[in-house]
């Protein structure tokens, strides 16, 4: 699919109604809000109606996984709201409620719009409100970045078969692919064939350091389990992810030796896989088992006040995003203290934030279960020198 957006002359998106029999809104007998005007002897008063780029993300269109790469994917895109027609293209966007010059809004040679004016809403991030956001114009990091940012706007859509959760978002991934500066991905997440090794390695652990927006514990909007797809993927869980906002080069990892294990053929490290003209593509062999070495932090650091509803780590305010685990807070707080079910890895650091990964253990293969977050990284250092652990080696599936 997308190289039928991205050959199309224009996809026509219907975002106005619940679902696909309602029509076009203003076309034929689809009706549409009325645009209020008020007018005196003087002046002339309209409404501006609602911002297209809201009515657009609170539409049913846009809680469906596979229209995601529709918008994104698409050279123009005419969307069809309750209220208005709105147009965009990879250099400009305008809308029908309100009548501009075009030709005060574009650069001189008519190939983009203004960077002062703002984005459109497709195919960027949400720092980039305004301009600039023709992807091939991009740094490789903002790329990456810019790669981070579309998992989460996708993974919050909904899915009808658990193993379209990379088929739907298999369009975007071979567009990232084909960059100047492509981003490849396991699994869906993703890491660049970059100068350094090292930062290429630095890359693939930033991309682990996804959480869920909701506990297990949210009701009907908790994360669910893909069985498809390993546990530290995004792709393994239905369920909105989100990242921590911070540039890689900020991003101290703190586990060590991390490789694949494949059932068939031998293990391969990371760092030895990805590097300069690397030609080795990790997706080809589709590992679904990380094995790395990394230091457990002791379940007495953790406690949980019931009355509160709030966590806390060596005395400190943690914050706990749980994907899968018991019935309750309270008894996870039970199992990680007396039991061996549960394994606290300390995982890394950005400025403002200690991230540590929880595990599920089970007959010596762990599930990613969920994320600890501690605002300091002296607070953790004032109570634990981790420089004194020993290391263990895990494998996550």
């Amino acid at each position: 699919m997308d190289s039928v957006y991205e050959n199309s002359e224009l996809t026509i998106i219907a975002a106005g109604g619940p679902d696909e029999s309602y029509g076009l809104p203003g076309v034929g007998g689809g009706a549409r809000t009325y645009q209020p005007i008020a007018e005196t002897e003087s002046m002339r008063i309209l409404s501006t109606m609602p911002d297209p780029h809201d009515s657009i993300t609170k539409s049913t269109w846009s809680t469906r996984g596979w229209t995601f790469q529709e918008g994104v994917l698409s050279r123009r895109r005419l969307v069809f709201t309750k209220e208005q027609v709105y147009f965009e293209c990879k250099a400009m966007n305008c809308h029908e409620s309100i009548t501009c010059s075009l030709n005060e809004l574009h650069t001189k040679d008519r190939a983009s719009m203004q960077n002062y004016l703002r984005a459109g809403l497709f195919n960027r991030s949400s720092s980039e409100a305004f301009g600039g956001f023709r992807i091939e114009n991009l740094s490789p990091l903002r790329i990456y970045l810019r790669y981070l940012y579309s998992v989460e706007q996708y993974s919050s859509r909904l899915l009808k078969f658990d193993q379209d959760s990379l088929n739907a978002f298999g369009g975007i991934i071979r567009e990232f692919e084909r960059r100047k500066n492509p981003v490849s991905q396991l699994w869906g997440l993703p890491y660049m064939d970059l100068k350094d090794p090292d930062e290429a390695s630095l890359y693939f652990h930033y991309g682990l350091t996804w959480k869920h927006t909701n506990n297990c514990w949210d009701g009907s909007c908790m994360p669910c389990r893909r069985s498809e797809f390993p546990s530290w993927s995004w792709a393994g869980w239905a369920g909105g992810a989100v990242y921590f906002h911070e540039k890689p080069k900020y991003f101290i990892s703190y586990v060590r030796s991390l490789a694949f294990e494949q059932e068939l053929g031998p293990d391969f490290n990371f760092s030895q896989t990805v590097g300069p003209r690397s030609i080795v593509r990790l997706s080809s062999f589709s590992p679904r088992i990380i094995r790395l070495q990394a230091r457990i932090i002791p379940p007495t650091a953790f406690s949980y006040n019931d009355s509160l509803d709030t966590w806390r780590m060596f005395d400190f305010p943690a914050k706990l995003t749980l994907s899968q685990g018991p019935a309750s807070p309270h008894k996870f707080a039970e199992e990680l203290k007396y039991g061996e079910k549960w394994q606290c890895i300390f995982w890394a650091s950005i400025p403002g934030e200690v991230i540590i990964m929880v595990l599920e253990s089970s007959g010596g293969i762990s599930s990613r279960a969920g994320l600890f977050t501690l605002t300091s990284f002296l607070q953790l250092r004032k109570r634990w020198d981790y420089e004194l652990v020993d290391w263990v080696t895990i494998k996550i599936a």
